[in-house]
């Protein structure tokens, strides 16, 4: 602490000027959506990432979590950087770094966060060390747990497990990764709210967890009477692709077609509100990209470019202009032409056009469509802005800020800049690679607590940053 003090003081005193860093390469992704309860998650091409809605558990990442908290804005979660997978769960998110870390923040009250607690949620992203040195690929987050999928087929799991959620064959918590046994071979993972699945190499699916809806796919609706192991679907094959819903499970075979099983209670899956305990082909989604399942509704990307949905439009989440009951067919979605990437939040939607832009609508009682003040739903697209006014770009560099001093590359250079360079020396955060030239103020290469003390006198108009 005094050797913090002692820099802080030296640098009100000498801030030499002149030096130039050379360019970083830049770092490139294929950008994401994901959408929460009440919050959404935005995976930049640059590797950052962004939020907005509520942050009540933590689930923005800033550090400033807790009762009342939110963001009606997306705002950058501080530390990140070089992400390439993300997943927001109802209250707690998960990302995957380029090099198979996996980060977690939000919602911890069964150890879904997996550092070993539980109870305190996670304001701050925390770095899931148990799984350091493992390639992992691809998270999913379900209610009170989390999955890891890493590169050699194996699925690991951690968090509440009442259940039997997490699938290691017990209704044990676990607070720290636990490998499952009796799957392997995996390449795709995916969680509802209290059950999992997995889709393995052969065309396989298999679900673990609750079944209270016929989640589990094998003709079992009723609670408590799911699998606490991984159990296989025994009426799929050749299946490509797999995505879970709240309450119900999507798989796309080989042939295109769709199959779905589990909650149907607003018509979300098609066929009135009888809930499946058996996949059904559902033909209503034939010609279809993209299916992204959300708590009681399905957003649905066409080929073509369109966008549609179905089941409860309540709180808007169609985008029908007006505020209904349900549809069990597909509907064309109002003023959005067309996009390429959809994600279904709990009850709301988010899409992305081609030219990286953000849109979202839905319920926004907590600003998770990220556009401002606002009724509590919306029925209709709305573009979703930065803390500073400016849409959100997904594919745009301009997105990351280049302002000096801007440590957390949020577009404003205030004390929570200074603030995150004291605790990246710490070893208590970490700076983006646009972050650390942001916050190198003083013109000496490498990042020191002299940064921070000239980011602090600028601010108390006592110096300029050159």
């Amino acid at each position: 602490m005094r050797k913090t003090l002692a820099l802080l003081l030296a640098a009100l005193l000498l801030l030499p000027l002149g030096f130039v860093r050379a360019e970083e390469e830049p770092f490139t992704t294929p950008p994401m959506l994901s959408g929460g309860y009440n919050h959404s998650l935005f995976l930049h091409s640059d590797g950052t990432v962004w939020a907005c809605g509520d942050n009540s558990m933590g689930q923005l990442g800033d550090g400033l979590g807790g009762s009342g908290q939110k963001s009606l804005y997306a705002k950058q979660v501080p530390g990140l950087s070089e992400i390439v997978y993300i997943v927001a769960g109802p209250y707690h998110n998960l990302a995957v770094q380029t090099d198979g870390s996996v980060w977690a923040w939000g919602y911890n009250s069964n150890g879904q966060v997996g550092d070993g607690s539980y109870g305190q949620h996670a304001y701050a992203p925390r770095l899931v060390e148990s799984l350091q040195g493992r390639k992992i690929i691809a998270v999913a987050a379900g209610n009170s747990n989390s999955f890891a999928l890493q590169d050699d087929g194996t699925v690991w799991g951690w968090g509440g497990n009442y259940f039997g959620y997490v699938g290691d064959g017990t209704k044990t918590n676990r607070y720290t990764p636990v490998q499952l046994t009796g799957i392997s071979d995996v390449i795709a993972i995916g969680a509802g709210t209290d059950f999992a699945a997995a889709l393995k190499a052969d065309g396989s699916v298999w679900t673990w967890g609750e079944t209270q809806y016929g989640q589990g796919g094998n003709g079992v609706i009723g609670m408590d009477l799911g699998s606490i192991v991984p159990v296989q679907v025994s009426t799929l094959s050749n299946i490509e692709s797999l995505q879970c819903g709240a309450g119900f499970g999507i798989a796309q075979a080989a042939d295109g077609k769709y199959y779905a099983w589990g909650s149907n209670y607003s018509g979300q899956l098609g066929s009135g509100s009888t809930n499946f305990g058996w996949p059904l082909h559902i033909t209503a989604w034939e010609a279809t990209s993209t299916i992204s399942g959300g708590g009681n509704h399905t957003a649905i990307l066409k080929a073509d470019g369109s966008v549609w949905g179905m089941g409860s439009n309540w709180f808007g989440q169609l985008a029908l202009g007006y505020i209904d009951w349900q549809f069990t067919s597909p509907q064309q979605a109002t003023g959005i032409p067309t996009a390429v990437l959809i994600a279904a939040g709990f009850r709301h939607t988010l899409v992305m056009k081609a030219d990286g832009t953000v849109f979202g609508w839905g319920d926004h009682a907590k600003g998770q469509l990220g556009f401002g003040e606002g009724e509590e739903r919306i029925p209709l697209p709305q573009q979703v802005l930065m803390t500073n006014g400016e849409p959100l770009n997904l594919l745009a560099r301009a997105n990351v800020s280049t302002l000096r001093g801007d440590a957390n590359c949020d577009g404003v250079v205030n004390a929570e800049d200074a603030a995150l360079v004291l605790r990246s020396l710490a070893g208590l955060a970490e700076l983006s690679p646009q972050g650390r030239i942001n916050a190198d103020v003083d013109n000496i290469p490498g990042i020191s607590a002299a940064d921070a003390a000239m980011i602090l006198r600028a601010l108390a108009g006592l110096a300029e940053i050159p």
